[in-house]
């Protein structure tokens, strides 16, 4: 089962973070900007955060396997349009297909471990997972900009969905058909919908937020749209016989601050990931192959420290890892902020720290979520888990591009450590800082084994 779990994490988390370093090649090609490129990031992680808890309902229902492969299919789907999109709309349509695919996978990859594996073993499934979480997440633009140099970016889907259909055959014949005899529950319609509506009129004020041309009356409209919205979740959660988020959940002791430090790592990661390809093509002219290379440093390190991170957070507890990731994270970012526009050797170091700490980061929020959970709440525990990193994830592909056209071609940053080109970029990287410290202060809530 785990070998099945694991390779469909790595191709759904690496398809999509692949698409970073080809946002270059893509808007030559489709002739779009930074603020639309981030869409097809978005959308992805608007399909993943909406689809994520909605598996989990349908797995306990139908079975893991019938589920996942469903997943995949429609995964498949997605590239498929993806790799033949005539215009920049069509390819955020297709990347949306594509999240809501791959969500089968994180929420019913945990779950199964919850349900299946025996308790005894549960940590050391939970570090695979998390380890392969993070490293596919981190290799992801190196594999995608190296891919890019021999097949171009729609080689890349296609190569993707190639990959998808033997899987989604093998988790037909491998995997477990049900994963436990606990009675299924009804699924929440209106929570569902509730959670949908506000995760995207959250994600379309942001992205509206960073075009110039944006009507500040559409954008306030989504924002009241969006909390009236997430009022009414709440409400429905208190009320309703069977709600799609059970109160117990966000009662477990540790589950929300492991929710909230993975949120805000992966959505530092993801606006790291977008800026740092768009620098170094617009400051240094450099090509998605190249691009590659210089995220190459991050992945390696990211792939080497994945498996003892979880390792050492079994041994010491996942709340020091934790907080270890988060730091190297604060450190990266802020060498990344005080040096845009250098060479590619200094942005190289960056990267590499700042993906060093993501990974242990992911490894250890996610085993102590995991930790938090039992049978009763896992398919949605890991559902909305995954929610809450992919809404971060979101933000974080918005945000990132929409601060950098904000800042335009300013020439003074406000780091006083940076000097030279690229102000603007070193200001929106700045502000990343504040989100990981809030993360920081939060890993002394997350369960301590």
């Amino acid at each position: 089962m785990m070998p099945i779990l694991v390779a469909a994490t790595v191709l759904t988390i690496s398809t999509n973070s692949m698409i970073t370093v080809l946002l270059p090649d893509i808007g030559r090609s489709l002739g779009s900007g930074p603020v639309a490129l981030g869409w097809t990031v978005t959308g992805a992680l608007l399909g993943l955060a909406i689809g994520s808890p909605v598996y989990g309902f349908l797995g306990l229902r139908f079975g893991i396997r019938a589920v996942l492969a469903a997943g995949l299919v429609v995964f498949t789907a997605g590239v498929a349009i993806a790799a033949v999109s005539p215009n920049i709309t069509f390819l955020i349509a297709a990347r949306g297909l594509q999240g809501i695919g791959a969500g089968a996978v994180p929420t019913l990859a945990g779950y199964a471990v919850v349900t299946v594996v025996e308790p005894a073993r549960r940590g050391a499934a939970f570090g695979l997972l998390g380890s392969a979480t993070g490293a596919a997440q981190v290799a992801g633009p190196v594999v995608g900009g190296t891919l890019g140099e021999f097949v171009g970016w729609r080689g890349v889907f296609t190569l993707a969905g190639l990959i998808a259909v033997p899987l989604a055959v093998a988790s037909l014949k491998l995997l477990p058909r049900r994963s436990s005899t606990e009675t299924s529950r009804s699924i929440d319609v209106a929570g569902v919908v509730l959670l949908a509506g506000a995760v995207s009129a959250l994600l379309a004020a942001i992205n509206l937020w960073g075009q110039p041309t944006a009507s500040q009356r559409l954008i306030w409209t989504l924002l009241v749209l969006g909390a009236v919205a997430a009022l009414g979740l709440v409400w429905r959660s208190r009320t309703a016989r069977e709600p799609f988020i059970p109160p117990a959940l966000l009662r477990r002791r540790g589950y929300v601050p492991a929710c909230t430090v993975a949120a805000g790592a992966l959505g530092v990661s993801v606006a790291v990931e977008v800026l740092i390809p768009l620098q170094v093509s617009d400051l240094r002219g450099l090509e998605s192959g190249v691009i590659g290379l210089v995220l190459l440093p991050g992945a390696v390190v990211a792939v080497a420290v994945a498996a003892p991170a979880g390792r050492v957070a079994d041994r010491v507890g996942n709340r020091a890892v934790a907080a270890a990731g988060v730091l190297s994270m604060v450190v990266g970012v802020m060498v990344l902020s005080s040096t845009a526009g250098s060479g590619p050797i200094v942005i190289a170091t960056g990267m590499a720290t700042t993906e060093l700490g993501f990974v242990v980061t992911a490894v250890a929020a996610q085993n102590a979520a995991g930790r938090s959970l039992d049978a009763q709440l896992a398919s949605v525990g890991f559902g909305l888990f995954h929610t809450a990193r992919y809404l971060s994830g979101g933000i974080g592909a918005a945000l990132g591009p929409g601060i950098l056209e904000a800042r335009g071609s300013i020439l003074q940053s406000w780091n006083p450590a940076h000097h030279g080109a690229g102000a603007n970029y070193a200001d929106t990287l700045l502000l990343l800082a504040p989100v990981l410290l809030v993360g920081l202060t939060m890993t002394a809530r997350i369960r301590r084994d």
